[in-house]
């Protein structure tokens, strides 16, 4: 289990499922308030899509680089694995939130 900022890398219990399609760009999820990324080198890992949001990434033997400008790059070891955006719960009434990044 690997975390960067408001989301978690994890191992995905039964492997990338089939329906996904390939992100080009290598952006696992862009910044809410700044416009940044989270992404991958696609020359080197590849993410993937459902079009439920879920993502996935397949990182090469000797792991992959997650990177983002405002944290600290994380090296994913090689596999397959899930991405989970945070959420937080507000007992104003607002309910269950994304963690804004």
């Amino acid at each position: 289990m690997y975390r960067q900022g408001d989301l978690l890398f994890v191992r995905p219990p039964s492997g990338i499922p089939a329906g996904t399609t390939v992100v080009p760009d290598g952006v696992i999820k862009e910044g809410e308030s700044t416009g940044h990324a989270h992404r991958v080198d696609t020359a080197v890992a590849e993410v993937s899509r459902l079009p439920s949001g879920l993502t996935y990434i397949l990182a090469p033997e000797g792991g992959v680089d997650v990177t983002h400008e405002e944290h600290d790059t994380i090296t994913l070891p090689s596999g397959e694995w899930i991405v989970i955006e945070q959420r937080e719960y507000s007992p104003r009434g607002w309910g269950w939130t994304a963690v804004a990044d």
